[in-house]
Order: C-alpha cells, then sequence, then structure tokens
C-alpha cells in the first residue's frame, strides 16, 4: 500500500493525470464482465520512474495470485501506458460482488474506486442495474519522519485528487436503454462519471436483447451468414438461367 500512496502523492504534486474506469458488461446470453481500466499519462510515469516506484506492482501481484483475472499493459503512441484488468463470469448476477470484493481487504481510509451495485434480469431479457460509485481519495500521502506524517493534509489531498483524477463506470447491457439516471449515452455504453470525495446514485434499465444478439459474434456474423446464403443462390440461378439457354439451343 505504501507504493500505492507514493504513486498517487507524486502524481498529485506533479501535476499528471489519471484516469480510471471500472466496466461493467452484461451480454445478451447472460455472461459477463468485470474490470478496471487506468491510463497513466507520460509526465506521471517519469515521475514515478524517477521514484523508482511500479504503480501496477501490487496490482500485477493481486491478478497472479488469482488465476480468474487477466490483465494488459499497452504503451500508447505518445507514451502513455493503459493498464486494464478483467474477468469473465458465466453468470453476469455475479459482478456487483465481484466488485465488492476488489476493495474488501482495503481500510477505509484507502483510496479507492468503491462500486455498491444490484443487478436484476428480467424474465423478458430486461436488464436493471442500479447503484452507487464513489472515488475515494487518500487522506495521508503514506510518509513520515520521526512519527510525523509528511505532504499535504486530507483536505488537500481530496482537492487535488479531484484536480489530477478522472474516474467513471461504464456500463454495457444487451438492449436499449429505456431509462437512465444519474449517466450518459457514451456511444455503445452508459458513462457514468464518478466525483471524488462524493457518492453518485445511478440507475440504467435497458430492453430485451434482439434476438440477433445471442447468435455468435452477434449482427456482422449473422450478416456475413446472409451475404453468403445470397451469393450461393444468385449463383445458382446464373448456372440455371445459361443450362436453361443451352437447352434451348
Amino acid at each position: 500500500m505504501r507504493a500505492l500512496l507514493l504513486a498517487v502523492l507524486a502524481l498529485l504534486l506533479a501535476g499528471c493525470r489519471l484516469d480510471v474506469i471500472a466496466p461493467f458488461e452484461v451480454r445478451a446470453d447472460g455472461t459477463g464482465r468485470a474490470g478496471l481500466t487506468m491510463r497513466f499519462d507520460p509526465e506521471l510515469l517519469a515521475e514515478l520512474d524517477r521514484l523508482g516506484v511500479d504503480p501496477t506492482a501490487e496490482l500485477g501481484a493481486a491478478v497472479t495470485a488469482d488465476q480468474t483475472w487477466e490483465w494488459t499493459r499497452t504503451r500508447e503512441d505518445g507514451g502513455a501506458l493503459l493498464v486494464e484488468v478483467h474477468r469473465e463470469v458465466e453468470d453476469a448476477t455475479d459482478l456487483p460482488a465481484i466488485y465488492e470484493r476488489l476493495v474488501a481487504g482495503l481500510a477505509d481510509d484507502d483510496p479507492a474506486l468503491v462500486l455498491d451495485l444490484d443487478l436484476a434480469l428480467d424474465d423478458d431479457g430486461g436488464t436493471t442495474l442500479v447503484g452507487t460509485a464513489s472515488l475515494r481519495p487518500p487522506v495521508t500521502s503514506g510518509l513520515s519522519l520521526d512519527g510525523e506524517l509528511l505532504g499535504p493534509d486530507a483536505e488537500e489531498l481530496a482537492a487535488l485528487v479531484a484536480e489530477s483524477v478522472t474516474a467513471a463506470v461504464e456500463v454495457s447491457l444487451p438492449g436499449d436503454i429505456i431509462e437512465l439516471e444519474g449517466g450518459e449515452v457514451d456511444g455503445e455504453v452508459v458513462r457514468i462519471p464518478v466525483p471524488v470525495g462524493e457518492t453518485t446514485s445511478f440507475r440504467v434499465v435497458a430492453a430485451g436483447a434482439p434476438w440477433w444478439a445471442t447468435v455468435p459474434g452477434g449482427l456482422p456474423v449473422l450478416l456475413a451468414g446472409f451475404g453468403g446464403i445470397a451469393l450461393l443462390i444468385g449463383g445458382l440461378l446464373v448456372w440455371q438461367g445459361r443450362r436453361a439457354r443451352h437447352d434451348q439451343g
């Protein structure tokens, strides 16, 4: 945890940026995907390298200890580091408990993205997600000298985190969104901003998924299949026409 607090302190004092996203995906077949995505900008990485701190060390150790999680580290063209951790689940209703367990071992004053979620799947295929989310800032820098804490106090840290860290929950449900509170539709996901030190409530309701959503690969595969059938029928018609002209000749 000391490494994490050092990373946060370096981030704040260097004026760098950190983006944190918690994806929440429910698929038409009832499976799901949980995860956490963090984007460290190049300035932050340079500062952490100078301090000799790997901000992903504790996360990597946790993922290695639990083989149900997978993670990737990707360097973007501009030098930023994108760290993605995800876990596939057979039953999407397990997703709320998974996010709850992610912070179960932390103390109440440890920095964390805290999610309290409730997911319901209707008999007609509809999905309802209700919950709260908050970004808990650190209360100390984690540094001390002769028993005296160093660095900004809790109030200053919260203000710095609000300026430097962007957090959000991104919800992906199989059907069209029919009710939405506390977020906005951003492409194919519902994006719910998570403010620092506050609790935001949200509700997302989706209709049942279209029938083609249960086809492996979804609509693109289905269209490709129809295209192949159309080509086959067209070829047969051309062949039949040529044969008929040949017979007439």
